[in-house]
């Protein structure tokens, strides 16, 4: 999540704004598992690709 939140800063929005992404995304991962009844399984993470 705090990759997420330093992307959106990177894009602009202020700390709070932010803040509020996160707190969103949240709670759309706690709802799905609910209403799935399935574990969280952490998307994996895309290597950055560098331009070079």
């Amino acid at each position: 999540m705090y990759d997420y939140y330093q992307k959106k800063i990177k894009e602009g929005r202020k700390k709070k704004q932010a803040m509020v992404y996160v707190e969103r995304r949240l709670v759309n991962i706690v709802f799905r598992i609910m209403k799935d009844k399935v574990p969280y399984v952490q998307p994996e993470l895309k290597a950055k690709e560098e331009s070079a």
